[in-house]
């Protein structure tokens, strides 16, 4: 199971569950917001319930970067 919050620190929500796929290792959110920090942990369930939250991971969603120079050659040699 993974959750994630909303982006400002409010409350997490599941939005994956991977029961019905076990194999599944990565999944892809898109729609996040540029410029928030959002929070990730997962969690295991079998027949013994829920398992502990995993460590809190943090990702940042950002624009890639524009405006810069072409970069050039200052110095070239061959072999």
């Amino acid at each position: 199971m993974l959750e994630m919050d909303d982006g400002i620190g409010g409350q997490y929500s599941l939005i994956y569950d991977g029961s019905s796929q076990p194999g599944i290792t990565q999944f892809l959110k898109a729609g996040l917001t540029n410029g928030l920090k959002y929070s990730f942990r997962v969690y295991a369930v079998n027949f013994n319930g829920k398992s502990v939250f995993s460590d809190i991971a943090v990702y940042y969603s950002c624009v890639t970067p524009s405006g810069f120079a072409a970069s050039k050659v200052v110095s070239q040699t061959s072999t």
